[in-house]
């Protein structure tokens, strides 16, 4: 928990202050989940599971796949099949690939999101964007 923590503090700062007004304009609605949960992804992956992995810290990455929320799932499916892959076979490279590839892509993603909003306000855009950019 300390590590996601840590994780969302500094994912916060990547963001920068525009991120609580989009997370503001999107309030109660399908796309504030999914702001949320793609953040929380790129908080895992610069922070949580990187410790983790470095650790071989394997109950932990048990208990971080086994409380992934369904919108974390859905805009990220790969996850659980790497995290599959890692558990018939426990090579920590494994999960490593996956952390440097979706902290680049989901900051990415993100930092787009937060793009689109500015030029359009367009909170049906940013849906649309995330339903393109699952990984």
């Amino acid at each position: 928990m300390v590590l996601h923590e840590i994780g969302e503090l500094n994912s916060t700062h990547i963001l920068g202050p525009n991120w609580k007004t989009l997370i503001t304009e999107c309030a109660h609605s399908r796309v504030e989940i999914m702001l949320r949960a793609a953040k929380d992804i790129l908080a895992d992956t610069i922070s949580t599971l990187p410790v983790l992995i470095k650790n071989d810290n394997r109950a932990s990455i048990h208990f971080y796949a086994a409380n992934m929320s369904a919108m974390r799932k859905e805009l990220c499916p790969s996850f659980m099949t790497s995290y599959k892959l890692w558990d018939d076979k426990p090579d920590p490279d494994i999960l490593d690939q996956w952390v440097q590839r979706n902290a680049t892509h989901w900051q990415r993603v993100l930092e787009e999101a937060l793009d689109i909003y500015s030029q359009s306000q367009s909170v049906s855009d940013i849906q649309q964007h995330f339903e393109i950019n699952r990984l």
